[in-house]
């Protein structure tokens, strides 16, 4: 399955909230956050400090390589979505998200 496939059924059977400021809260309260996709055009702002508070709490990134408004397409919404924060991925398998992934272990 393709990451495209992938984040699709993540935004449909899984746990996930939408934006960078929900990403952000969700890390700074210590919630269990499996997996972050962020959009390639993530303002600088809050994709550091996203960057910043993943690592320091071992949550790996997925670097989606098209823009918030493409994101917000595959995840059905009508809005952009700047970043993507699986709480649970329910039944989907993000191994092939993971791979390469620099702050995973």
């Amino acid at each position: 399955m393709n990451a495209v496939d992938i984040i699709r059924n993540l935004s449909r059977q899984g746990k996930v909230l939408y934006g960078a400021d929900q990403a952000r809260k969700s890390l700074e309260r210590g919630i269990e956050v499996k997996l972050i996709i962020m959009a390639k055009n993530c303002p600088k702002d809050k994709r550091e400090k996203i960057e910043k508070l993943a690592v320091e709490r071992k949550v790996p990134i997925y670097y989606y390589d098209d823009t918030a408004e493409n994101l917000g397409i595959l995840c059905g919404k009508p809005f952009v979505v700047t970043t993507l924060t699986v709480l649970d991925n329910g039944s989907v398998d993000i191994s092939p998200l993971l791979s390469g992934v620099s702050n995973y272990e």
